[in-house]
């Protein structure tokens, strides 16, 4: 590894709909609710690392870095030094796809955030693994390239792990697909442009402990942020629509299975 670069799973995400978006309702509000949005999610990075000090923290994952350029945010969560897996709530987990899950829950946090102040936005991104470095101002490496070339590719406000993502949580031995929405992802279809979809796992707004008129709220308020007078957005919106739909299915359903562990049966 060159430039300071680490391997880490590593996240680019841009919000749909935003351009022209100071003359829709909520318009003139977008820079304090971007700067909110920055703070709060800066202060949860904060505090992750701050946890990385503790004796009893894991050591799967390292530090999580953040940077954000108007409407996009890029964020990695780095593979720590430890092999070992001690017994807490990423344990069961190996570096690498303990690294997964913990950005997915950072961004999921995100997206939630999005939702709920005003004016909402929906976001489009890409979930990679691999090497990058990512500072104040500046991202770099393989990780970065891969995620840019498909931030834009889903049909919809989807955020999505990518086939090296979606690898590295399927190769550790303790991994069980039906675990996903207790890390708030979803194994779903992705629509892509040119008519095509990819089988992965898409990090919702909440995760099943979310109250169910909370889960109605956040998606009620992510499908109203779409501006459907073209086909094309449109059709963004009746995609998300409907993973947003069976997203929140599948969590109360978890919720009603009781546990992650149960979840596995």
């Amino acid at each position: 590894m060159t430039n300071g670069m680490r391997v880490g799973a590593f996240a680019l995400v841009d919000a749909l709909g935003f351009k022209g978006i100071w003359n829709k309702p909520g318009g003139d509000r977008v820079i304090e609710k971007l700067n909110a949005m920055a703070k709060g999610v800066s202060k949860n990075v904060r505090f992750a690392n701050r946890m990385l000090n503790e004796p009893m923290a894991s050591k799967l994952f390292g530090p999580v870095k953040v940077t954000f350029l108007s409407d996009s945010i890029a964020m990695a969560v780095f593979v720590g030094k430890a092999s070992n897996r001690p017994n807490d709530s990423l344990g069961r987990f190996g570096a690498n796809a303990a690294a997964v899950v913990s950005l997915s829950l950072h961004v999921s946090a995100m997206l939630k955030e999005a939702a709920i102040t005003d004016p909402p936005l929906s976001y489009r991104g890409c979930i990679t693994f691999g090497e990058c470095r990512v500072e104040s101002r500046f991202i770099i490496g393989p990780a970065v390239d891969q995620a840019a070339q498909a931030v834009g590719l889903a049909e919809g406000a989807f955020v999505w792990a990518d086939p090296a993502a979606k690898g590295t949580l399927e190769a550790d031995p303790a991994w069980n697909p039906a675990m996903s929405q207790w890390q708030n992802l979803r194994l779903s279809g992705v629509p892509l442009k040119g008519g095509g979809s990819f089988d992965t796992y898409v990090v919702g707004p909440y995760g099943p402990g979310e109250p169910s008129v909370s889960k109605k709220r956040i998606n009620d308020r992510l499908k109203s942020s779409f501006d459907s007078r073209s086909i094309d957005v449109a059709i963004k919106q009746q995609n998300t629509a409907s993973f947003l739909r069976a997203y929140y299915q599948a969590s109360q359903r978890a919720v009603a299975r009781g546990g992650p562990g149960a979840e596995r049966t």
